[in-house]
């Protein structure tokens, strides 16, 4: 089974990643607005929904494969075989070009003494790992069970695991004290005063979004009529709208720490989300404009590598001395007045264009790139 309206989700949560990743390229003459931005700690932006929308849509496109039709062996080892995938993937992007010069200039080749663990491909990776196995053997009502006994279960680690006033502190919460207990620091996120945000405890609460995304699929699957499945889905994503954003009352709301809170509050947008698009494009069969997105729903993760690839690629080549093409073309937005957030934000639109350029070269001939 396959669903146009998960294809046009998948898309717009991938264009949005390009945008929200590209968004302050330009520097400090063309600083982004702050809602394109992710929240610096607690609070909700736009920005913030994109990660968490990507795992619930992996989670759909769970429970409309066949995998019920794969004996264990076979079943796993795809499994298997995918997380090792992604995980290698994320890696190898951090590493990419595969070269740099260390602080007394000298050259490092494939140096992994740096590379960093965790990242969005490892955590989406281990997301993967962890639903599939809990998907293989629980049924709906278990998995609900689970992911509730996972939601509560963290806030309470975080809340009795750290000293009295620190439970969600940057670098003193419980999440942080596992990472640096197990991982060592050059091997963990280097551009936020060594806090990991994609750190090895938050990695749970996530694993609910996809599971989120996998009850949901399952439920199309099983329906006979969408009419009046789509109209519980957009009730149950209000409640849980307000659910996320009550909860935030006592376990504050933050994408890096991956509260509880988060999971619930993005679950409820994209539920919302899903049944205005199902309602549109499965139902209605109005699908005007959806077929951009759809480009790029059908080839995601190629995408988002090329997306990753092009400014660093860009950024290492160097016409002289002191400038890189990719610093050549910001500055151009910058010196024909593209400034402020309005230049930050065009110009990572204009990126994702391009992106979504080459996702269109894929879908012209056919390519759909499986791993």
């Amino acid at each position: 089974m396959r669903l146009k309206s998960l294809d046009v989700f998948r898309g717009m949560t991938i264009f949005l990643m390009i945008i929200v990743n590209n968004i302050n390229d330009l520097g400090a003459s063309a600083k982004a607005f702050s809602i394109f931005d992710h929240a610096p700690w607690f609070g909700f932006t736009f920005a913030d929904i994109v990660f968490p929308s990507f795992l619930f849509a992996m989670g759909t496109s769970f429970a409309l494969t066949n995998a019920n039709k794969l004996n264990d062996g076979q079943y796993f080892t795809k499994l298997i075989k995918r997380t090792l995938v992604l995980y290698i993937i994320g890696v190898l992007l951090f590493l990419f070009p595969f070269y740099h010069y260390d602080e007394n200039g000298v050259l490092k080749i494939f140096d992994l003494s740096h590379a960093r663990v965790l990242g969005v491909l490892q955590r989406i990776a281990l997301c993967y790992l962890l639903a599939g196995i809990l998907i293989r053997y629980f049924d709906k009502a278990k998995i609900l069970i689970i992911s509730a006994i996972i939601l509560v279960g963290y806030w309470l680690i975080l809340y009795f695991g750290a000293p009295n006033g620190l439970q969600y502190d940057k670098f003193h919460n419980f999440g942080s004290m596992v990472d640096n207990l197990i991982i060592p620091k050059n091997h963990l996120y280097e551009w936020d005063e060594g806090f990991e945000p994609e750190g090895i405890l938050g990695t749970f609460p996530a694993v609910v979004n996809v599971l989120a995304g996998f009850l949901l699929g399952a439920t199309l699957k099983e329906a006979n009529d969408l009419k009046p499945l789509v109209k519980k889905i957009a009730i149950i994503g209000i409640a849980l709208i307000l659910f996320g954003n009550l909860w935030g009352v006592v376990f504050p709301i933050a994408k890096k720490l991956w509260t509880s809170s988060f999971a619930i509050l993005c679950i409820g947008i994209d539920l919302l989300v899903m049944s205005a698009l199902v309602w549109l494009i499965e139902i209605k069969k109005q699908n005007h404009g959806g077929i951009f997105f759809e480009i790029i729903g059908i080839n995601p993760l190629m995408i988002y590598i090329f997306s990753e690839l092009m400014p660093m690629v860009l950024s290492n080549i160097k016409p002289s001395k002191d400038i890189s093409v990719f610093k050549y073309i910001t500055d151009f937005f910058v010196n024909i007045g593209f400034i402020g957030g309005v230049g930050s934000i065009g110009f990572a639109i204009i990126f994702a264009l391009f992106c979504w350029g080459f996702g269109y070269l894929l879908y012209k001939n056919k390519i759909i790139v499986k791993i």
